[in-house]
């Protein structure tokens, strides 16, 4: 049973359950989902056989943080604190026998996850691409990153998320976009302020000065939701050619 479902025993249609279907939940908030053993006809029935269920979603993310394995002694066995990670409308949930006599696992499917409220910005350098739900290495981001060259001009975009890092496309808030490079005053730009449009921008013609690993950093404005600072992974930066002894 996934919120808002409840169950609905001897029911002919539902499976079993009512006030469905399931959804929609927002990523990153805190749920109970119910797994029941149940009859042909729906009707709860206690487990005598020692099982153990457990849940599985169509989610890498969400999988890595799911509660583990549940008792079904009673008929009814309990995951609390299940959060879905990547916002999409086509989440599934399964739940199926862990240990213990076989039973058919039951699949939930077409759920939709929704983001969250928009709590912070994240940079993305070079050769990074959305990952809505990641949350290491880069999160909400993939994680390779091209090599960039002093003097020369490259993008980043910047995006407002949720806390389960997915794209917030409400936010307009305003932004400083600066960098770790000391002598790279406002990245080479008149204006190093930019204004989100549908939650994301790319802010295009930045230079950096010195040779070495920077990072870039951007600062929320004001104009929506107060977002936490965004602060890139490192960028590589070469040398450019030889042009004077």
């Amino acid at each position: 049973l996934v919120p808002p479902e409840q169950a609905d025993d001897g029911s002919p249609a539902g499976n079993g359950k009512k006030n469905g279907p399931p959804g929609p939940l927002v990523a990153g908030q805190l749920y109970t989902i119910l797994v029941r053993s149940v009859d042909l006809y729906n009707n709860i029935t206690s487990d005598g056989s020692g099982r153990t269920v457990s849940l599985t979603t169509n989610d890498t993310y969400t999988n890595a943080a799911l509660p583990g394995p549940a008792n079904l002694a009673a008929g009814v066995a309990t995951f609390s604190n299940v959060a879905f990670a990547a916002a999409a409308s086509n989440r599934s949930v399964t739940a199926s026998v862990n240990s213990g006599p076989a039973l058919t696992p039951q699949t939930e499917t077409g759920i939709t996850v929704n983001p969250g409220t928009a709590k912070r910005l994240i940079v993305a350098l070079p050769g990074q691409t959305l990952v809505p739900g990641k949350n290491s290495g880069s999160p909400g981001l993939t994680d390779a990153i091209y090599i960039s060259t002093a003097g020369v001009n490259f993008g980043v975009n910047v995006y407002a998320m949720d806390d389960a890092f997915n794209l917030v496309n409400t936010a307009g808030n305003s932004f400083a976009l600066t960098s770790t490079d000391t002598y790279a005053t406002n990245l080479g730009l008149a204006n190093n302020n930019f204004t989100l449009v549908n939650g994301q921008v790319a802010a295009t013609g930045l230079k950096l000065r010195t040779a070495a690993l920077a990072k870039l950093k951007a600062d929320d404005g004001g104009g929506g939701p107060v977002l936490s600072q965004g602060v890139s992974a490192w960028l590589p930066v070469n040398p450019g050619d030889p042009q004077n002894l």
